[in-house]
């Protein structure tokens, strides 16, 4: 019986070629392709995603009315490391299993985290504006940046991509702190000393979230979190924007709280820039989501999501890169 799968794609990525998804679903497969712009294109997706077997889809969100529907399909494959978009309780509850790409991107997250922290330490931003919107030919318009080297990094969330971002800055002779409730010890071998959160906002100089969302969606920065900072540190996110309450940072960086933050992640992606409150400022930068991105990275999670449809529906199931729900009836060898 031939195969049919759903491709949901958000408006970037609409009418773009399935080559590599092709050759990993194989030709026997169908493939709908469907772009999803928000919830007015709910009723297309339900529609969609009930005939089919399976879904691959990146940040298009699977709620309890989707999956409540989602008849035939038997597995969503997340073409991204984490999942948030996806309500896994609706899934146990219908027996829809979840699978995300376990890593495709930790080298390029890491390089662009040690990038943004160099840019907002160096105060590149300012020196840019001043030689190209002013003109002017001048170092010591601004506070004298301090040296790297001592620092403190504090790191919120030590898997992979944590641990490859204090790899960097330990070169750079930054000391290293790290949160995360997962890890019960401290990591001798990149010298990183574990910490509480609290212990974590009060002594970094540095502060990098590098967690998932909660499934509450209550952000690790909020105004009570802003408050207890005690450095005047900068503030670096690349994993979710649901991570930063924006307005309680804009309020922090007014009252000189936070020295400079650089956002790789916006709440409500894509977000309205026109009206976002940290768009325009000289200590803020922010990147349109692309601290993933580069030529390997793309290629690496558009085979894995594939072939994670393909070994689950050829019942493969030890091949599939990263259950994150396995339905009753799934045993893995």
């Amino acid at each position: 019986m031939t195969a049919k799968i759903l491709i949901v794609d958000n408006p970037e990525g609409d009418g773009r070629d399935l080559s590599v998804e092709r050759a990993e679903l194989g030709s026997s497969a169908e493939i709908i392709q469907l772009t999803y712009h928000d919830k007015k294109d709910l009723e297309k997706l339900v529609t969609a995603a009930s005939k089919c077997d399976a879904v691959l889809a990146d940040f298009t969100p699977f709620d309890s009315s989707v999956i409540a529907q989602l008849k035939s399909c038997k597995l969503i494959s997340i073409s991204a490391t984490g999942w948030d978009c996806v309500d896994l309780e609706a899934a146990r509850k219908h027996q829809v299993s979840v699978c995300a790409v376990g890593e495709y991107c930790t080298e390029e997250v890491a390089d662009h985290t040690l990038a943004l922290i160099l840019m907002l330490k160096r105060q590149l931003l300012y020196y840019h504006f001043q030689v190209q919107k002013d003109h002017s030919w001048a170092y010591d318009k601004i506070s004298t940046p301090a040296r790297l080297r001592g620092q403190i990094l504090g790191i919120v969330g030590f898997g992979r991509i944590g641990k490859a971002v204090a790899s960097r800055a330990k070169s750079l002779g930054i000391e290293i702190i790290f949160y995360d409730p997962k890890i019960e010890r401290s990591d001798e071998t990149l010298n990183a000393k574990r910490v509480s959160l609290e212990t974590l906002f009060e002594t970094s100089d540095i502060v990098s979230l590098h967690c998932n969302a909660n499934s509450n969606n209550d952000p690790i920065f909020s105004r009570t979190s802003f408050n207890s900072l005690r450095k005047k540190p900068i503030l670096i996110n690349v994993a979710r924007g649901s991570l930063i309450d924006e307005y309680a940072l804009a309020d922090a960086l007014d009252a000189g709280i936070v020295q400079g933050a650089a956002l790789d992640v916006l709440n409500g992606e894509p977000p309205k820039l026109e009206e976002n409150c940290l768009v325009g400022r000289t200590n803020v930068v922010i990147t349109p989501h692309i601290a993933f991105y580069s030529k390997q990275s793309i290629r690496d999670v558009r085979m894995i999501s594939a072939r994670n449809i393909k070994y689950f529906l050829e019942k493969d199931y030890s091949q599939v890169n990263r259950f994150v729900y396995k339905a009753d009836n799934i045993v893995v060898a």
